[in-house]
């Protein structure tokens, strides 16, 4: 059975629902900034996921058979910002900012402060959110034409 990535942005909406910030409580504060990393994390991972296959198995792009190496994250984003559409532009440039605020969150130590992360992860998700109901409606496209 096939995963749906559409999955990871469920995951990062219940984790970011559940985020509490705390000042009183250092512990809570430090599962509150896990959450909202793991939210912006799983987030790009939903998008980026989606948009490979749609690449793959829509466009029956071959290049998108194997991807063991990390450059696919690179070429996905190539791909869709090297296309005329502007929906293939717009993935592009939402999932270039959602690489680089996944990486962030995946591997700086610090972050300005947890209202900042707040504010970044429900950017995140509405930009996610963007992805996916631009590639459903390329998808519907493809299944009409």
């Amino acid at each position: 059975m096939s995963f749906d990535w559409e999955g990871y942005l469920t995951v990062a909406q219940t984790l970011f629902d559940e985020a509490e910030p705390s000042k009183a409580d250092p512990a809570k504060s430090l599962l509150c900034e896990a959450k909202f990393r793991c939210c912006i994390s799983r987030a790009y991972y939903s998008a980026f996921c989606l948009a490979r296959n749609y690449l793959r198995d829509v466009e029956k792009r071959s290049e998108f058979d194997r991807y063991e190496d990390f450059s696919v994250h690179q070429l996905v984003i190539k791909v869709f910002g090297e296309e005329q559409d502007g929906n293939y532009r717009k993935i592009s440039s939402i999932l270039r900012r959602l690489r680089d605020d996944r990486n962030c969150a995946d591997y700086d130590d610090e972050w300005q402060d947890i209202q900042s992360l707040s504010a970044k992860a429900k950017v995140v998700l509405k930009d996610a959110r963007c992805i996916v109901a631009i590639l459903q409606k390329l998808i519907q496209q493809k299944s009409v034409s």
